[in-house]
């Protein structure tokens, strides 16, 4: 469609595209509360694939214990200090197999390093594919397809020699169905074929399907071969006028003036023949108009997505995804402001429609489920990170038993590859030594940490942060037994995910970032004590092992080293840095507070390679740099990111360039581009501390701070030299404000006084600031 008829059809928050998707990975992805239809948007054979997050399909019967490998723990950590890592992680690996677990790892095929592999417990499995097959009547022209954020609507518009057609759909969040509507132009009939068709991953899963219709429902069932469950589908078809009549399991429609397919999934831990039947006559089933379910979906989706937007100046208005990407791709010109302003609203509608009785799960529950929640809390989405928080919760049980029969230890030890029904590691190889990452609970307490931070809720800080500190602590009094020559802790066996010292084993000594998540818990659960007015039990202890962990190592160039161990030699060439947890998600280390660390993280940062070119290490050194202030890596990456094949035209986001849908940067992006516009911690709001030029005006509302405040309003003009907020604290506090640079700095029209400027500014819980800063 050209763009001088796109006018009125491509939605503020959203986008546009020129053609149908080619692959899963460009679909349209109309969701809401964990249910997902990813909508090819072909004029005359549309697929669309359906998708619901309970559908998981059991590769075992029963997901035995993890055994117990606490015995062996002497020997490992012998073999550690002896320099023989290699043994180590292969004792652990072999005895695992032999209490257990001897089926359940595998090689990855056809790879020399014979990679050893976990098994995973459950596998999706795809809902269904329904697909739409119209009469052709004409060439489409005029192709057009939008996705509307605010409303979740996704729209297909083209034009044959009948006229302009339209489909619409959308997932409505409370009646948890798919809604679609199809009508032909003004004053012309519909003839239309609907029937289901299996998804690939089916077969490969081992899933026996049922399929049936009648004149006005598709039914579908589908039967795991694992435990007896399976979920069933069920479309129901409204139509206005015309015929309708059967061709084996096809619903074929002739002279219609519309159709309305109105689509539910329903599971079952024990399938049994008629659930797809008992689903469509359910009294819940909703067979209201169209509009009626969008507007009742849109009271409840709206009021998200519209909490917190931001807004960049720039050309590109009504211009499609492709023309924005093409635009700057190889062009020498800068990023697309509008393609970036896109991208902070899709990594929203992300985590809000992903999310529904689980939070996203793609991936580990390390950097990648990470980066896909931690844009909820700086970006005001609370009812997101409470599934997140629930779910955390929920494995508990399952984490203490973690901790004590593989360490012999009390407290948590968090599964880095949780599902759906349970927490227990079963995860065990030399290659990937899941068991031994003793930061994976730390690092997701950092979450609970940060809604305390953003909303000063002390109910949650008292009833859901401090008994999961607790908890974390617990375990590092234990883990913590033995020390090294210097009279420090030892960490050992850890894990710094996913990376080894240089030529030797995974299985490592004081891997820096578990040295930072105990100490960060530990400095946390003090905090936290202090805030709530009671007392530390164990205060004296937890002082002590601060006291005592282990000193962290400078490469020769400066830079932080991964592990504090002087035997590790580094492996620079690797996707993660994990060892910059001080600076993102934690905040520890600042340029104010920890001069010197702050310059051995930058180097550090400089200095990595990419290995595989991961996005999710690209984003945590963006992160990084972000963080300290580094503009001038941090366009790097994210220059990277936005131009080397890590966008799709959906705006969906890769693993890898160009192959391998994958949610990290997606999640992670709205989060770095609020914090480019305003870093803060307790007591502290820094304006613009990593801004592109070429992002030179813009505007954020609705962002949510990490020193208990809402940023209202904050509105910026780098050629003026001029930048306006409002600020909400949510209780009484002193908070200093500043900017990337020097600057003049007026609250409520009166400039501060020098006191102000050094020890911050007196902000009355409730009560708005009007923040204005001129830059000399």
């Amino acid at each position: 469609m050209p763009l001088e008829k796109r006018k009125g059809l491509v939605p503020k928050q959203g986008y546009c595209s020129l053609k149908p998707a080619e692959e899963e990975k460009e679909g349209l992805p109309a969701a809401a509360a964990g249910l997902r239809a990813c909508i090819y948007g072909d004029p005359l054979r549309e697929v669309i694939h359906l998708m619901q997050e309970d559908l998981q399909a059991p590769t075992i019967e029963k997901i035995p214990d993890p055994p117990l490998l606490a015995d062996i723990l002497p020997a490992v950590r012998r073999l550690l200090l002896e320099g023989k890592g290699m043994e180590a992680a292969a004792l652990s690996a072999e005895t695992a197999k032999k209490r257990g677990y001897g089926e359940l790892l595998h090689f990855m095929e056809n790879d020399p390093r014979h990679i050893e592999l976990p098994f995973s417990a459950f596998q999706p499995a795809g809902a269904v594919n329904l697909v739409l097959e119209l009469e052709e009547t004409g060439t489409p022209t005029d192709y057009l397809r939008t996705m509307n954020y605010k409303t979740g609507e996704a729209v297909i518009h083209w034009t044959d020699r009948r006229g302009r057609w339209v489909r619409r759909a959308f997932v409505s969040e409370p009646e948890q169905c798919l809604v679609q509507l199809l009508t032909p132009p003004p004053g012309e009939k519909l003839n239309i074929r609907v029937h289901m068709e299996a998804p690939d991953d089916w077969a490969r899963a081992g899933i026996r399907p049922e399929m049936q219709a009648t004149l006005d429902a598709l039914l579908c069932e589908a039967c795991y071969p694992i435990g007896g469950g399976g979920h069933a589908v069920a479309t129901k078809v409204f139509r206005t006028g015309g015929t309708a009549h059967l061709e084996d399991t096809s619903i074929c429609i002739n002279g219609a003036q519309q159709v309305l397919l109105v689509t539910r999934v329903t599971s079952s831990p024990a399938l049994k023949p008629g659930l797809a039947q008992q689903t469509l006559d359910d009294p819940s089933f909703p067979e209201e108009t169209y509009e009626a379910l969008l507007n009742r979906h849109i009271k409840i989706h709206a009021p998200r997505i519209e909490r917190c937007t931001m807004t960049f100046d720039g050309p590109g208005e009504n211009q499609a995804v492709e023309e924005l990407m093409e635009r700057q791709n190889g062009s020498g010109l800068p990023l697309q402001a509008k393609l970036l302003q896109m991208m902070f609203d899709a990594g929203r509608y992300f985590l809000a429609t992903a999310t529904g009785k689980y939070p996203p799960m793609w991936g580990q529950w390390n950097i990648n489920v990470n980066l896909q929640v931690c844009s909820g809390n700086l970006t005001s989405l609370p009812e997101m990170m409470d599934v997140f928080f629930r779910f955390v919760e929920s494995k508990l049980p399952d984490y203490r038993m973690n901790a004590q029969r593989i360490l012999g230890c009390r407290g948590i030890l968090a599964d880095i590859h949780p599902d759906l029904n349970n927490g227990l590691l079963y995860h065990f190889s030399r290659t990937y030594p899941h068991h031994y990452w003793i930061a994976c609970a730390g690092w997701i307490y950092n979450e609970f940490w940060g809604r305390y931070l953003v909303s000063g809720d002390k109910t949650f800080l008292r009833d859901h942060v401090l008994p999961g500190l607790q908890e974390i602590a617990l375990f590092f009094e234990d883990y913590l037994s033995d020390r090294g020559p210097d009279g420090r802790y030892l960490f050992y066996p850890c894990w710094s995910p996913e990376n080894e010292p240089l030529g030797q084993s995974p299985v490592t000594v004081n891997a820096v970032m578990d040295i930072m998540v105990c100490r960060e818990v530990l400095e946390n659960l003090t905090t936290a004590y202090r805030i709530l007015e009671l007392e530390d039990p164990r205060a004296e202890k937890h002082r002590e092992m601060l006291e005592n962990l282990p000193a962290l190592l400078l490469d020769e160039e400066g830079g932080l080293k991964e592990w504090a161990w002087k035997d590790h030699p580094e492996r620079y060439n690797h996707r993660h840095v994990s060892h910059h947890y001080d600076v993102w998600p934690g905040m520890k280390v600042n340029w104010e507070d920890t001069p010197e660390l702050a310059d051995a993280i930058l180097k550090s940062n400089r200095r990595r390679g990419q290995q595989d070119d991961s996005a999710h290490g690209i984003m945590h050194r963006l992160f990084t740099a972000i963080r300290l202030k580094d503009k001038q890596d941090a366009c790097m990456h994210i220059q990277q990111l936005f131009r080397h094949g890590f966008v799709n035209s959906n705006l969906s986001t890769n693993h890898f360039p160009d192959r391998l849908e994958f949610p990290d940067m997606l999640g992670g992006m709205p989060a770095a581009l609020a914090e480019m516009a305003v870093y803060s911690r307790p007591g502290i709001i820094e304006f613009l501390p990593a801004m592109p030029d070429f992002l030179a005006k813009g505007k954020l509302c609705g962002a949510s701070l990490y020193t208990f405040m809402l940023l209202q309003t904050m509105e910026w003009d780098l050629e003026a030299g001029v930048l306006q907020a409002v600020l909400v604290s949510h209780e009484n506090q002193i908070c200093r404000v500043g900017s990337h640079k020097p600057a003049v700095i007026f609250r409520d029209g009166n400039p501060l006084t020098e006191q102000e400027t050094a020890e911050g500014i007196q902000f009355t819980a409730g009560v708005p600031v009007s923040i204005l800063l001129q830059w000399k």
